[in-house]
């Protein structure tokens, strides 16, 4: 274990829900045989976890919505009804944390969480 991690009060189950919405976003979301990025540092007052895909971004004007109950982007696929983001929101929100989306520069989608630090 990384000794530069603080540790974090939380329910597990629910956040492996989150990571588990996340990470299955990214996998319907980009091309088959693009990467996807896991990773997890220490940041003041807490950490953050990230998980950045190769997929096409989400459009900017669709970037602000993500996070909204049951919105879809236009090239979502069928079957969901636009709630696995709102849901990692409210569950990161309920730890005191925050969830935010963006488009990185070479093409793809970054989600990043940051959950405060055990006691703050």
């Amino acid at each position: 274990m990384d000794e530069g991690i603080p540790t974090l009060s939380l329910d597990f189950t629910l956040m492996v829900q989150v990571l588990t919405n996340i990470l299955a976003n990214s996998v319907r979301h980009t091309p088959a045989g693009t990467g996807i990025l896991m990773s997890l540092q220490k940041i003041d007052g807490g950490v953050e976890i990230t998980v950045a895909d190769e997929g096409p971004g989400a459009p900017p004007d669709e970037l602000p919505h993500l996070f909204e109950t049951f919105f879809r982007g236009k090239a979502a696929a069928t079957g969901g009804v636009g709630l696995g983001l709102s849901i990692c929101k409210g569950i990161v929100e309920a730890h005191g944390g925050r969830i935010a989306a963006y488009n990185n520069r070479k093409g793809g989608l970054t989600i990043s969480i940051i959950l405060p630090e055990a006691g703050s």
